[in-house]
Protein backbone atom coordinates (compact mmCIF):
# COMPACT_ATOMS: atom_id res chain seq x y z
CA UNK A 1 0.00 0.00 0.00
CA UNK A 2 1.44 3.36 -1.03
CA UNK A 3 1.90 6.11 1.53
CA UNK A 4 -0.58 8.98 0.98
CA UNK A 5 1.06 11.84 -0.85
CA UNK A 6 1.66 15.23 0.68
CA UNK A 7 -0.62 17.92 -0.72
CA UNK A 8 1.07 21.32 -0.97
CA UNK A 9 -1.35 24.23 -1.34
CA UNK A 10 0.17 27.42 -2.77
CA UNK A 11 -1.64 30.71 -2.15
CA UNK A 12 -0.57 33.92 -3.95
CA UNK A 13 -0.50 37.34 -2.35
CA UNK A 14 -2.03 40.73 -3.03
CA UNK A 15 -2.24 41.27 -6.80
CA UNK A 16 -1.10 37.66 -7.19
CA UNK A 17 -2.39 34.89 -9.44
CA UNK A 18 -2.03 31.15 -9.98
CA UNK A 19 -1.28 31.33 -13.70
CA UNK A 20 -1.52 34.44 -15.83
CA UNK A 21 -0.53 35.08 -19.43
CA UNK A 22 1.46 31.85 -19.58
CA UNK A 23 3.39 32.57 -16.38
CA UNK A 24 3.18 30.41 -13.22
CA UNK A 25 3.34 32.46 -10.01
CA UNK A 26 4.91 29.61 -8.01
CA UNK A 27 6.84 27.85 -10.78
CA UNK A 28 10.25 27.86 -9.08
CA UNK A 29 8.74 27.00 -5.71
CA UNK A 30 7.05 23.92 -7.16
CA UNK A 31 10.27 22.75 -8.80
CA UNK A 32 12.33 23.18 -5.63
CA UNK A 33 9.82 21.50 -3.30
CA UNK A 34 9.17 18.59 -5.64
CA UNK A 35 12.91 17.95 -5.80
CA UNK A 36 13.26 18.03 -2.01
CA UNK A 37 10.34 15.67 -1.43
CA UNK A 38 11.69 13.29 -4.07
CA UNK A 39 15.09 13.26 -2.36
CA UNK A 40 13.35 12.12 0.83
CA UNK A 41 11.42 9.41 -0.98
CA UNK A 42 8.10 11.19 -0.44
CA UNK A 43 5.35 11.84 -2.94
CA UNK A 44 3.76 15.26 -3.28
CA UNK A 45 1.23 17.09 -5.40
CA UNK A 46 0.52 20.79 -5.76
CA UNK A 47 -2.67 22.80 -5.64
CA UNK A 48 -2.51 26.36 -7.00
CA UNK A 49 -5.16 28.68 -5.62
CA UNK A 50 -6.47 31.36 -7.98
CA UNK A 51 -7.17 33.82 -5.18
CA UNK A 52 -9.05 37.02 -6.06
CA UNK A 53 -6.12 39.46 -6.32
CA UNK A 54 -7.36 42.18 -3.96
CA UNK A 55 -10.47 40.75 -2.31
CA UNK A 56 -10.93 40.63 1.45
CA UNK A 57 -9.16 37.97 3.48
CA UNK A 58 -12.49 36.25 4.17
CA UNK A 59 -13.36 36.09 0.46
CA UNK A 60 -9.88 34.89 -0.47
CA UNK A 61 -10.12 32.19 2.20
CA UNK A 62 -13.48 31.08 0.81
CA UNK A 63 -11.81 30.55 -2.58
CA UNK A 64 -8.96 28.72 -0.84
CA UNK A 65 -11.41 26.34 0.86
CA UNK A 66 -13.35 25.76 -2.37
CA UNK A 67 -10.13 24.96 -4.25
CA UNK A 68 -8.83 22.48 -1.66
CA UNK A 69 -12.26 20.87 -1.40
CA UNK A 70 -12.39 20.35 -5.15
CA UNK A 71 -8.84 19.16 -5.77
CA UNK A 72 -7.89 17.14 -2.71
CA UNK A 73 -10.70 17.22 -0.15
CA UNK A 74 -11.23 13.45 -0.34
CA UNK A 75 -7.56 12.48 -0.06
CA UNK A 76 -5.94 11.08 3.09
CA UNK A 77 -2.48 12.63 3.11
CA UNK A 78 -1.27 15.69 5.01
CA UNK A 79 -1.93 19.22 3.76
CA UNK A 80 0.79 21.86 3.78
CA UNK A 81 -0.28 25.48 3.33
CA UNK A 82 2.16 28.00 1.85
CA UNK A 83 1.09 31.60 1.40
CA UNK A 84 3.01 34.49 -0.12
CA UNK A 85 2.35 38.01 1.17
CA UNK A 86 -1.40 38.36 1.83
CA UNK A 87 -1.72 34.65 1.07
CA UNK A 88 0.02 34.07 4.39
CA UNK A 89 -2.92 35.76 6.12
CA UNK A 90 -5.37 33.59 4.19
CA UNK A 91 -3.74 30.38 5.37
CA UNK A 92 -3.50 31.61 8.97
CA UNK A 93 -7.22 32.36 8.83
CA UNK A 94 -8.01 28.91 7.43
CA UNK A 95 -5.84 26.98 9.90
CA UNK A 96 -6.99 28.89 12.99
CA UNK A 97 -9.39 27.02 15.30
CA UNK A 98 -10.99 30.32 16.36
CA UNK A 99 -11.41 32.30 13.13
CA UNK A 100 -14.36 30.45 11.58
CA UNK A 101 -17.52 28.85 12.92
CA UNK A 102 -17.24 26.06 10.34
CA UNK A 103 -14.25 23.88 9.56
CA UNK A 104 -14.13 21.69 6.43
CA UNK A 105 -13.91 17.89 6.85
CA UNK A 106 -10.21 17.92 5.89
CA UNK A 107 -9.31 20.59 8.48
CA UNK A 108 -7.45 18.11 10.70
CA UNK A 109 -5.19 17.12 7.79
CA UNK A 110 -3.49 20.54 7.84
CA UNK A 111 0.01 19.91 9.21
CA UNK A 112 2.08 22.97 8.34
CA UNK A 113 1.39 26.67 7.76
CA UNK A 114 4.21 28.63 6.08
CA UNK A 115 3.96 32.34 5.34
CA UNK A 116 6.43 34.06 3.03
CA UNK A 117 7.05 37.81 3.43
CA UNK A 118 3.61 38.28 4.93
CA UNK A 119 2.56 41.60 6.53
CA UNK A 120 1.49 40.06 9.83
CA UNK A 121 1.58 43.48 11.50
CA UNK A 122 0.13 45.36 8.55
CA UNK A 123 1.69 48.14 6.51
CA UNK A 124 1.34 51.94 6.82
CA UNK A 125 1.41 52.03 3.00
CA UNK A 126 -2.04 50.43 2.97
CA UNK A 127 -3.57 53.79 3.89
CA UNK A 128 -2.03 55.41 0.81
CA UNK A 129 -3.05 52.58 -1.49
CA UNK A 130 -6.72 53.15 -0.66
CA UNK A 131 -6.51 56.53 -2.44
CA UNK A 132 -7.04 57.04 -6.16
CA UNK A 133 -3.38 57.84 -6.71
CA UNK A 134 -2.31 54.85 -4.63
CA UNK A 135 -4.55 52.53 -6.63
CA UNK A 136 -2.98 53.71 -9.88
CA UNK A 137 0.50 53.17 -8.47
CA UNK A 138 -0.39 49.61 -7.44
CA UNK A 139 -1.75 48.87 -10.89
CA UNK A 140 1.34 50.21 -12.62
CA UNK A 141 3.67 48.32 -10.31
CA UNK A 142 1.67 45.13 -10.83
CA UNK A 143 2.03 45.40 -14.61
CA UNK A 144 5.71 46.13 -14.18
CA UNK A 145 6.24 43.15 -11.87
CA UNK A 146 4.40 40.82 -14.22
CA UNK A 147 6.45 41.99 -17.21
CA UNK A 148 9.68 41.57 -15.25
CA UNK A 149 8.83 38.05 -14.11
CA UNK A 150 7.68 36.89 -17.50
CA UNK A 151 10.03 38.60 -19.91
CA UNK A 152 12.88 39.95 -17.81
CA UNK A 153 11.42 43.45 -17.82
CA UNK A 154 9.64 45.90 -20.13
CA UNK A 155 11.46 47.95 -22.79
CA UNK A 156 13.26 51.07 -21.59
CA UNK A 157 10.81 53.17 -23.61
CA UNK A 158 8.17 52.09 -21.10
CA UNK A 159 10.27 51.75 -17.97
CA UNK A 160 11.85 55.23 -17.95
CA UNK A 161 8.66 57.34 -18.10
CA UNK A 162 6.91 54.95 -15.71
CA UNK A 163 9.56 55.41 -13.03
CA UNK A 164 9.46 59.17 -13.58
CA UNK A 165 5.69 59.20 -13.14
CA UNK A 166 5.91 57.16 -9.95
CA UNK A 167 8.42 59.63 -8.57
CA UNK A 168 6.00 62.53 -9.08
CA UNK A 169 2.77 60.82 -8.04
CA UNK A 170 2.56 62.77 -4.76
CA UNK A 171 2.04 65.92 -6.81
CA UNK A 172 -1.30 64.52 -7.91
CA UNK A 173 -0.67 65.27 -11.59
CA UNK A 174 0.67 61.96 -12.88
CA UNK A 175 -2.40 59.70 -12.72
CA UNK A 176 -3.14 60.23 -16.42
CA UNK A 177 0.49 59.49 -17.26
CA UNK A 178 0.34 56.25 -15.27
CA UNK A 179 -2.80 55.20 -17.12
CA UNK A 180 -0.96 55.76 -20.40
CA UNK A 181 2.05 53.77 -19.24
CA UNK A 182 -0.05 50.78 -18.16
CA UNK A 183 -1.79 50.79 -21.55
CA UNK A 184 1.63 50.81 -23.21
CA UNK A 185 2.78 47.91 -21.04
CA UNK A 186 -0.29 45.94 -22.11
CA UNK A 187 0.66 46.37 -25.76
CA UNK A 188 3.77 44.23 -25.21
CA UNK A 189 1.84 41.22 -23.87
CA UNK A 190 0.24 39.91 -27.05
CA UNK A 191 -3.49 39.32 -27.61
CA UNK A 192 -3.81 36.19 -25.45
CA UNK A 193 -1.84 37.67 -22.58
CA UNK A 194 -3.80 40.92 -22.77
CA UNK A 195 -7.12 39.10 -22.37
CA UNK A 196 -6.02 37.24 -19.25
CA UNK A 197 -4.42 40.30 -17.70
CA UNK A 198 -7.48 42.46 -18.40
CA UNK A 199 -9.70 39.87 -16.70
CA UNK A 200 -7.30 39.92 -13.76
CA UNK A 201 -7.55 43.70 -13.50
CA UNK A 202 -11.33 43.54 -13.77
CA UNK A 203 -11.26 41.53 -10.54
CA UNK A 204 -9.04 44.18 -8.96
CA UNK A 205 -11.38 47.02 -9.92
CA UNK A 206 -14.46 45.16 -8.64
CA UNK A 207 -13.15 44.25 -5.17
CA UNK A 208 -10.28 45.82 -3.22
CA UNK A 209 -11.35 44.72 0.25
CA UNK A 210 -7.90 43.44 1.20
CA UNK A 211 -6.18 46.81 0.89
CA UNK A 212 -7.90 48.46 3.86
CA UNK A 213 -7.49 45.24 5.87
CA UNK A 214 -3.70 45.50 5.59
CA UNK A 215 -3.46 48.67 7.67
CA UNK A 216 -1.67 48.19 11.03
CA UNK A 217 -4.92 48.93 12.88
CA UNK A 218 -6.85 46.25 10.98
CA UNK A 219 -4.08 43.69 11.35
CA UNK A 220 -4.01 44.27 15.10
CA UNK A 221 -7.65 43.15 15.24
CA UNK A 222 -6.91 40.24 12.88
CA UNK A 223 -4.02 38.94 14.98
CA UNK A 224 -6.05 39.07 18.17
CA UNK A 225 -8.90 37.14 16.54
CA UNK A 226 -6.95 34.50 14.61
CA UNK A 227 -5.13 32.21 17.02
CA UNK A 228 -2.53 29.64 15.96
CA UNK A 229 -3.55 26.02 15.66
CA UNK A 230 -1.72 23.94 18.30
CA UNK A 231 -1.91 20.90 16.01
CA UNK A 232 0.01 22.63 13.19
CA UNK A 233 3.62 23.62 12.73
CA UNK A 234 4.14 27.24 11.71
CA UNK A 235 6.96 28.78 9.71
CA UNK A 236 7.57 32.34 8.55
CA UNK A 237 10.03 33.46 5.87
CA UNK A 238 11.08 37.10 6.22
CA UNK A 239 13.12 39.39 3.99
CA UNK A 240 14.32 42.96 3.82
CA UNK A 241 15.61 45.25 1.10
Amino acid sequence: MRTPKHRIVLVPGLFGFARLGGFDYFMHVEEALERRFSERGERCAFTLVASPPTSSIVRRTEVLIETVEKECGDEEGPIHLIGHSTGGLDIRFLASPTAMFYHPPWFDRIETVTSVTTPHWGSPLAHYFTTLAGTRVLEALSYLTYMTLRAGGPPLTVLTPLIAALGRIDLGVEIKALDGMTDLLMSFLGEEGQGEVRDWFAQIHSDQGAVIQLTPESMDIFSNSVSDNPDCRYGCVVAYA
